[in-house]
């Protein structure tokens, strides 16, 4: 009688599989929850250090949602299409791209105002986000090939619609 495994051919179990793809997102979680600290004491700066509304709010969109989405949204794309989640180092490059992207973009706001032609550095760390962006854009689109049935195009054209966007805009403020 022939034996049926259900358990994966290298011989790791799944929870070994999956735990660096869960550092990832614990990562991402600690990275947003440290935008998220930083959104709250620079409301408390003055206005000329916060540049009005643009240090909080950067802080909170580009910073703390944007690396909180990129470390869950290919999860959301696998577990919705029932397939195996993109490889972690896909995962780990969109949500250090996006995280140090924002971060990026803080420093040269922040350091270059007035004293050095920042235009090179702000197109710098724009494109580190940007590349953020591709590499979450990669890890949540890559899983649907391997989907079948109509969510297939749905995820991927709503999830690709979303990044889309969000590249569109960071591309604009770079």
């Amino acid at each position: 009688m022939a034996t049926i495994s259900l358990g994966p051919a290298d011989g790791r179990s799944l929870v070994a599989r999956r735990s660096a793809d869960r550092r990832v997102t614990v990562l991402a979680m600690a990275l947003a929850a440290g935008y998220l600290a930083l959104t709250v004491l620079s409301v408390l700066a003055p206005a000329g250090v916060r540049m009005g509304a643009w240090l909080p709010l950067h802080l909170l969109l580009a910073g703390a949602a944007a690396t909180a989405v990129a470390g869950v949204m290919p999860f959301f794309s696998a577990g919705v299409a029932s397939v195996a989640p993109a490889p972690t180092s896909i995962r780990l490059l969109g949500v250090l791209g996006v995280a140090s992207g924002a971060g990026l973009v803080v420093m040269v706001r922040m350091v270059g105002r007035g004293a050095i032609d920042n235009g090179v550095l702000g197109a710098l760390a724009g494109a580190t986000y940007l590349v953020g962006i591709a590499g979450v854009a990669l890890a949540t689109l890559l899983p649907l090939r391997a989907a079948l049935g109509p969510r297939r195009v749905v995820l991927a054209v709503s999830y690709g619609a979303a990044l889309a966007s969000v590249a569109l805009g960071a591309l604009i403020g770079t």
